[in-house]
């Protein structure tokens, strides 16, 4: 399937996230220039009075050229939550999509955890119950949680757009005085077998070395801390 096509089916997948997790209000806009930058190798997303601090996927390439010219890149935002996704306009496996997000949404009095079981869920619906499962790397060490991994192996039927698709998704979740984010890595290709890791659309040791990745260098930060 070429790759242009995949990202447009794509495009369903985080249309229902949106709905699922904590929906956009109807005004909100994509963002034309994004407050995407590149600070060594991270990205730092600046919305919402906050820096989220994000470690560059495997994918990323630095440039000279803006941002929004090297990768294809999407911020939809309001005065409550912004959301920024962004993934490569090529790739060597055509058959295979990649993605990094971040949502940023001011919830001050949201437990993180609740924020993650909500997530989690939202994630759920979307796949053939038989075929779908989170799984952690790592344990959660007090309220700070572990690097969270999500398979789905088959999209489910009320996602037709998704036939015959799966994908794999490690996120990770922080919390501010102000508001609550998740920072995740999705790779979505054909449907696959969940329980062989070899029909993956992403080796293990990628999604082991982007867990860590998430887990030690994405920081949320208020502005001017």
């Amino acid at each position: 399937m070429p790759g242009r096509e995949l990202r447009v089916r794509r495009l369903t997948l985080s249309l229902a996230l949106i709905a699922a997790v904590s929906a956009l209000p109807a005004s909100s806009q994509e963002v034309p220039s994004p407050p995407l930058s590149e600070v060594g190798s991270d990205l730092v997303f600046s919305a919402l009075d906050h820096q989220l601090v994000l470690p560059a996927p495997q994918w990323w390439s630095a440039g000279q050229a803006p941002i929004t010219e090297r990768f294809d890149v999407k911020v939809t935002a309001d005065t409550r939550q912004a959301l920024v996704e962004v993934s490569p306009l090529e790739t060597e496996d055509q058959d295979i999509v990649a993605l990094f997000a971040a949502r940023l949404t001011l919830e001050p009095q949201r437990s993180l955890r609740e924020y993650r079981r909500t997530v989690m869920l939202s994630y759920a619906q979307l796949c053939q119950p038989d075929l779908t499962g989170f799984f952690q790397l790592s344990a959660d060490d007090g309220e700070t949680l572990a690097p969270l991994g999500f398979v789905c192996g088959l999209f489910a039927d009320r996602l037709p757009s998704l036939a015959g698709l799966g994908e794999i998704v490690i996120m990770t979740f922080r919390q501010s005085d102000q508001g609550v984010a998740v920072v995740y890595e999705e790779w979505m290709g054909p449907a696959f077998d969940p329980g062989n890791i070899s029909t993956w659309p992403v080796s293990a040791e990628t999604v082991e070395l982007r867990a860590d990745a998430l887990a030690s260098r994405v920081q949320l930060l208020l502005a001017g801390d």
